[in-house]
């Protein structure tokens, strides 16, 4: 009796010492709402890449729905732009483009994971990746990486409808996988297009240290990403896109 006694106090003491401290730093509702917010908003990032990447598409809507999430589009990479003889063939890695919509918003998450068959030997600079979309039909809201693989390189053209990502391949090794994301909301009622870029960078020998420099240009979509890429260093491109039908 006496033990309890003493755990109960303690219990007691904690939370007086809790309250205090929210008092003392002022810590407002609205930081705390978002906190919330991200942690969802990243629990379910990860965990419909999981469930796409070992389900059918159908047991994977099922599942999905089960946990208040939507599927709008889902779509495999099958074309496939070579830039030179490779290292890691473009076959090795698995890109699958997707978006969905959590129960109870309407913003729209347009999606991609990156997964690879096969571990890069002759890691070059830092690969590419873009998410790209008409902005005719959405506007941008936020963008994130993994911040394990993948990390939000540039997104100053995002009201142009572009988003690129640094993915680390030499961290990308066999049975690993990226993902990344931006957020939109619908602007207007319609097929909103939309698609990643990837660009896999390798050096020609190991010895070899190549940089690479990025610009724009047109894309398939609108705007994308061009690269340039130093003596000693090769790369090849991915491209992979679907549509949805969206409403404001």
């Amino acid at each position: 009796m006496k033990m309890k006694k003493n755990i109960m106090k303690i219990i007691s003491s904690l939370i007086t010492i809790c309250i205090l401290l929210l008092n003392v730093y002022k810590i407002p509702a609205y930081a705390i709402e978002l906190s919330k917010k991200n942690i969802l908003e990243d629990n379910a990032v990860s965990l419909v890449s999981d469930i796409l990447m070992n389900n059918q598409i159908d047991i994977a809507k099922q599942k999905l729905s089960q946990n208040n999430i939507e599927i709008l589009s889902f779509s495999i990479e099958e074309n496939i732009d070579t830039n030179s003889e490779k290292s890691i063939n473009p076959s090795d890695y698995s890109m699958i483009t997707y978006s969905y919509r959590i129960s109870g918003s309407n913003d729209i998450y347009l999606q991609t994971t990156i997964a690879s068959d096969r571990s890069e030997w002759f890691s070059g600079p830092l690969d590419i990746a873009s998410i790209e979309w008409d902005i005719n039909y959405a506007s941008y809201q936020t963008s994130k990486g993994d911040n394990r693989i993948s990390t939000v390189r540039d997104a100053t053209k995002r009201n142009n409808g572009l988003v690129i990502f640094n993915v680390e391949d030499s961290k990308l090794s066999k049975g690993e996988n990226t993902v990344l994301y931006v957020r939109v909301r619908p602007i207007r009622g319609g097929q909103l297009h939309f698609g990643t870029e990837y660009a896999h960078t390798y050096k020609e020998f190991i010895i070899n240290s190549p940089t690479i420099s990025l610009g724009y240009k047109s894309g398939k979509i609108g705007l994308t990403f061009d690269l340039a890429i130093s003596s000693g260093g090769r790369y090849w491109r991915k491209w992979n896109d679907t549509r949805i039908i969206v409403y404001p």
